[in-house]
C-alpha cells in the first residue's frame, strides 16, 4: 500500500494565492509518507486536470491512501424550476480550469457530475481517499474584495443550460458514466470543502503575510499540529470551521462522507469523547489536540485507566481540571483517586464539564482609555482579550475623546458610549451579544447526540402572498422584504422545530416564541414561518435595519433551525441568563444555555435517554437599501479599497464642478413620448464638521423624451463646491409627474423632521470615535443614509424610480478628475450616460 496526493491549482482571473495553497498541502502531507504529484501553471488545463486524474486513478491499488486536492475559482448554476412534479434537478458546480473560457464554445470547466464520475473511478480501486475542494460553492463537488479577502468565485456565471447540454454530450459520447453516481453519495470518500454550494470562499492575506486560502491555511495548520495523533475528520475540521469564521464569517467549511474516520484511514474514531493523555509528571498531564476537540480551560475530565473503569477493578485515576492552553494541547493537575497514584500508559480523559467557548476581543494595545473595555471583557465568563495574532471576532476602538465603541468586522455595531463609571457594563453587553452570535453560527450538533432527522428546509421572500424562493448566492434581501422559512419533516418519527434569528445588528431572538418548545411536525407535515393559520394568508415577517448601524454595506443575517426528537425550549437565548430556575434537563438545552450565560454544562448523559437534535444553519445578505433602491452601475470601492493606504498619491483638488455630459434613452417602452426627471444627490464630507456630509441635491425635468433620444442635458451642472475626503454620485431617472416637488425640496423638508438628523448626527458620533477608521469609509457610511432617504422620498411621490448611478471617489485618487468613460458612455439596460468632473 501507499500514500499519494495529486494536488491541482489554477491561479485563473488572477488568484494570488494558489501555489502559496500547494506548498502547504505538500509540506503538511509530506511527513505523512504522501507522494505529492502537482498538476498547476499551464499543465492545469482542463485536459491536464483529467489527465492527471485519470493517471492517478490507474497508479492507485487496493488500499492506498489517496488525496485529491484542488485551489483555484469555483462557479455555480442553480437548476431551474422543474417542468413537472417530482425530484428537483441537481444545481451544477464546476472547478475553473487555466484555460477556462466563458465565450467558448466548448464549455472548458470541469462539472460536479464530471468530478464525480472520477471520484466513484477512483474509490472503485481504493476505500481510502480525501478529496479537498478550497474554491467558491465546494460543497457536492469530488473562493468581491472584502476586508482583504479575495473572492474564489469566476466572476461570469455559466448559464445552467450550458453546463447540462455538456454533460449530455459527454454522456451520449460514452466519455462519462454518471451510472457511477451515488443518489447517496461517496460512502468511500472524505469530502472537505471550502463552503457550501451557494456560499463564497476565500483567499487572504494569511499569518505570514502572502496570499492564501483561508480553508487550506487552517487546515495545513491542524494537519501539522497534529501529527501523528489518532484525530478524526470531523474533530479536525471542527477547529478548522471555527478558525475560519473568526476569519470571515462568510465562509463556513464542512466536512461531507465518513467523517468520524481517522485522518486518512478508514478506521473511526472512538477518541473524540475520550481522547488519550500524556503524562508530565508531578501529577499533571496533557492532552493532545485539546483545541480541535474543543477543550477549554476550566472543563474537567474523568482519567479512565486503558481497560476503562470497571474491568481493571480499580476504578477511575482521578479527575483533571483544564488550567493551561497553548495553540493545540491543554494541561492541567490531576486529583487522584484512593487506589491511583501515577498515570499509566494509555489513561484516556472522558469529558465531564465544559466551560462555555469565550469570545476573543481585541483591545487597543497600550490606551490606558480602553481601561473600561479590559474591566469588561475580564468580567464576563463569555469573553477574553485575543491573544497576538490571534483571529479576532470583535473589537473595542477608543475615539479621540476617549469614547468606546463595539465593532465586529463588518464595523461598527452601534454609537459609542461615553467612557465613564456605566461604560464596562454597556460594553460588555454588546461583548456578549457578539459573544452569543458567534456561538450560535458556530453551533455544530455533539455526534452522539446527532438526531439526522430527514427535513426538507427553504426559505425566501413572499411577494403578494406567494413564495419566492431564495436559491442563488447573489440573491440579497432588502430591509422592507418579507421573509418565510418552511420546514417538512420526511422522517417517519415525529419532530419539533424550533427557529433563532441572528440579526445584523447583534440581535437574537426566538422566532417560533408562541410555541417556545418547537413545533411539533409529524410525519409529512410541514410548519411555514410567516403563514397565518386562521386567514390562511402568507405575510412572512419584514425584515429592519437597526438604527445607528453602518448602512453602507449589507451584512449577514443567519437563521438557525433546531430539529430535536422532544420538546427543547430555546428561549434561554433571549433571556440572557435570567429568570431560569431549574438546571437543564438535556445536552440541547444545557449547550443553549450555556451559550446565553457562559456557564458550564454536564457532558456525562447517555445518549440513550437524552432527546436528539439537529442544528441546521442558512444565511442571506440583508441590504440596508430598499428593493428598488438598487443603482444600475454601482462604482462605489469596497471595504478593502477604504482601508488600503495607497502607495502614491495623486493631484487632490479642492474644489470641483460635476457636469452630466450625455443622457441617453435607448428604449423607451413605457414612457414614449413621455416626460422624464433626473434627480442627482452629491456628497462630500463638509469643511467645518468632518465625516458630516454635506450634499446637494438638484431636479431636472425633459419634456416629450421619445426612444434614442438624448436628454438636451447640456453639460448639466451636478455640482459646483469644494471636495473633502470623498466624492459621491448618485442619479434616479424617472417619468415626471406634474406637480411633483424636487428632490432638494423633498430633502429639506426631511431635515426638519427627525429621521434624516437623528440617523445623521448618530453616525457620525460613531465614526468620530474611531480615528483608525479611516474618514472616507466612516462619511461614505453617512452618505449612504442620505441616498436611501432619498430614494424612498422620490418613491413616496413617483411611481417608477430608476436607480441609475453610483459612484464614489476618494481623495487620494483625485476625486476621479475626469471624463467618466473616458470615451463613449457607460451603457446599461435602456440607458447609456457619460460625465465629468472639473477642478475648479
Amino acid at each position: 500500500m501507499s500514500s499519494r496526493a495529486l494536488l491541482i491549482g489554477s491561479a485563473y482571473e488572477g488568484l494570488g494565492g494558489v501555489e502559496k495553497d500547494l506548498d502547504a498541502m505538500e509540506k503538511a502531507l509530506g511527513p505523512r509518507g504522501f507522494t505529492v504529484e502537482r498538476c498547476a501553471g499551464p499543465d492545469a488545463t482542463r485536459a491536464g486536470i483529467l489527465s492527471a486524474y485519470t493517471r492517478l486513478i490507474d497508479e492507485t491499488g487496493p488500499g492506498d491512501a489517496v488525496v485529491v486536492y484542488y485551489s483555484g475559482h469555483g462557479g455555480w448554476a442553480a437548476a431551474p424550476d422543474p417542468a413537472t412534479p417530482g425530484p428537483e434537478p441537481w444545481d451544477l458546480q464546476y472547478i475553473v480550469p487555466t484555460d477556462y473560457d466563458p465565450a467558448a464554445q466548448d464549455f472548458r470547466g470541469i462539472t460536479s457530475v464530471e468530478l464525480s464520475v472520477l471520484l466513484a473511478r477512483l474509490t472503485a480501486k481504493t476505500d481510502n481517499v480525501t478529496v479537498v475542494l478550497d474554491c467558491c460553492h465546494a460543497a457536492h463537488m469530488s473562493r468581491d474584495d472584502e476586508h482583504g479577502l479575495r473572492l474564489k468565485a469566476v466572476q461570469k456565471r455559466t448559464d445552467y443550460q450550458v453546463l447540462h447540454d455538456h454533460i449530455e454530450r459527454l454522456r451520449a459520447s460514452g466519455d462519462l458514466d454518471t451510472g457511477l453516481i451515488s443518489a447517496t453519495g461517496n460512502d468511500h470518500a472524505v469530502r472537505i470543502v471550502a463552503c457550501a454550494p451557494d456560499q463564497s470562499a476565500f483567499e487572504y492575506e494569511g499569518i505570514d503575510g502572502e496570499q492564501t486560502g483561508m480553508l487550506t491555511e487552517s487546515l495545513t495548520i491542524a494537519l501539522t499540529e497534529v501529527g501523528a495523533q489518532q484525530v478524526s475528520w470531523m474533530t479536525l475540521m471542527d477547529w478548522v470551521r471555527r478558525r475560519v469564521l473568526a476569519l470571515s464569517s462568510y465562509q463556513r467549511p464542512e466536512v461531507e462522507g465518513p467523517a468520524r474516520r481517522i485522518l486518512f484511514e478508514t478506521a473511526e474514531d472512538d477518541l473524540l469523547t475520550a481522547p488519550t493523555v500524556t503524562d508530565l509528571g508531578g501529577g499533571r498531564v496533557k492532552i493532545e489536540c485539546a483545541a480541535l476537540l474543543g477543550v477549554r480551560e476550566g472543563d474537567t475530565f474523568e482519567l479512565l485507566p486503558p481497560q476503562g473503569p470497571g474491568t481493571s477493578g480499580e476504578g477511575p485515576v482521578g479527575t483533571l481540571t483544564i488550567t493551561g492552553l497553548d495553540a493545540f494541547s491543554a494541561s492541567g493537575a490531576v486529583k487522584f483517586s484512593a487506589s491511583w497514584t501515577t498515570i499509566p500508559l494509555g489513561t484516556r480523559a472522558r469529558r465531564l464539564t465544559a466551560a462555555a467557548p469565550a469570545l476573543p476581543v481585541l483591545l487597543p494595545e497600550g490606551d490606558q482609555r480602553a481601561a473600561a473595555a479590559l474591566e469588561a471583557v475580564q468580567g464576563s465568563p463569555l469573553l477574553r482579550v485575543a491573544q497576538a495574532d490571534e483571529p479576532w471576532e470583535a473589537e473595542v476602538r477608543v475615539g479621540e475623546d476617549g469614547a468606546l465603541t463595539v465593532a465586529d468586522r463588518g464595523g461598527p455595531l452601534g454609537a459609542a458610549r461615553p467612557s465613564d463609571s456605566a461604560a464596562p457594563g454597556g460594553i460588555r453587553r454588546d461583548l456578549e451579544a457578539l459573544a452569543r452570535i458567534s456561538a450560535l453560527r458556530a453551533m455544530v450538533k455533539d455526534p452522539q447526540w446527532a438526531l439526522n432527522a430527514q427535513v426538507t428546509i427553504e426559505w425566501g421572500t413572499v411577494h403578494e402572498g406567494e413564495r419566492r424562493p431564495q436559491n442563488a448566492p447573489s440573491d440579497t434581501v432588502h430591509v422592507g422584504d418579507s421573509v418565510y422559512v418552511s420546514v417538512r419533516n420526511d422522517s417517519k418519527a415525529d419532530v419539533y422545530v424550533s427557529m433563532i434569528d441572528i440579526g445584523v445588528g447583534g440581535r437574537i431572538s426566538v422566532l417560533t416564541r408562541a410555541t417556545p418548545v418547537g413545533n411539533r411536525l409529524a410525519s409529512g407535515q410541514e410548519y411555514v414561518f410567516g403563514f397565518n393559520g386562521y386567514t390562511g394568508q402568507l405575510t412572512g415577517a419584514p425584515l429592519q435595519w437597526p438604527a445607528g448601524l453602518d448602512p453602507a454595506w449589507a451584512r449577514k443575517e443567519t437563521v438557525l433551525v433546531l430539529v430535536s426528537s422532544a420538546p427543547q425550549d430555546v428561549t434561554a437565548l433571549e433571556q440572557g441568563g435570567l429568570s431560569r430556575r431549574a438546571a437543564p434537563s438535556t445536552p440541547l438545552a444545557a449547550l443553549l444555555q450555556q451559550i446565553a450565560d457562559g456557564g458550564r454544562r454536564d457532558i456525562g448523559e447517555s445518549a440513550s435517554s437524552s432527546p436528539h437534535y439537529d442544528a441546521h444553519a442558512f444565511e442571506f445578505e440583508l441590504d440596508p437599501a430598499p428593493a428598488g433602491g438598487r443603482f444600475l452601475i454601482d462604482e462605489r470601492p469596497s471595504r478593502a479599497a477604504l482601508s488600503h493606504t495607497p502607495r502614491s498619491l495623486r493631484h487632490t483638488p479642492s474644489a470641483v464642478a460635476i457636469r452630466l455630459e450625455e443622457l441617453l434613452v435607448q428604449r423607451n417602452r413605457l414612457w414614449l413620448g413621455t416626460d422624464i426627471r433626473v434627480d442627482t444627490i452629491v456628497l462630500t464630507s463638509a469643511l467645518d464638521t468632518p465625516r458630516k456630509p454635506a450634499y446637494e441635491a438638484r431636479t431636472e425635468r425633459f419634456p416629450h423624451i421619445h426612444s434614442g433620444e438624448s436628454l438636451p442635458v447640456d453639460q448639466m451642472l451636478l455640482y459646483l463646491g469644494p471636495v473633502v475626503d470623498y466624492l459621491d454620485i448618485a442619479i434616479w431617472v424617472s417619468r415626471d409627474v406634474p406637480g411633483s416637488p424636487g428632490l432638494g425640496e423633498l430633502l429639506a423638508q426631511e431635515m426638519s423632521g427627525p429621521e434624516l438628523p437623528q440617523a445623521l448626527a448618530h453616525l457620525a458620533d460613531g465614526a468620530g470615535a474611531s480615528p483608525e477608521v479611516v474618514t472616507a469609509a466612516a462619511a461614505l457610511s453617512l452618505a449612504a443614509v442620505v441616498v436611501n432617504i432619498g430614494y424612498k422620498l422620490l418613491h413616496g411621490h413617483i411611481d417608477e424610480v430608476i436607480g441609475l448611478y453610483r459612484g464614489s471617489m476618494l481623495a487620494h485618487e483625485g476625486f476621479g478628475l475626469g471624463r467618466h468613460p473616458e470615451s463613449g458612455t457607460r451603457q446599461v439596460q435602456d440607458f447609456s450616460l457619460a460625465y465629468r468632473i472639473e477642478e475648479v
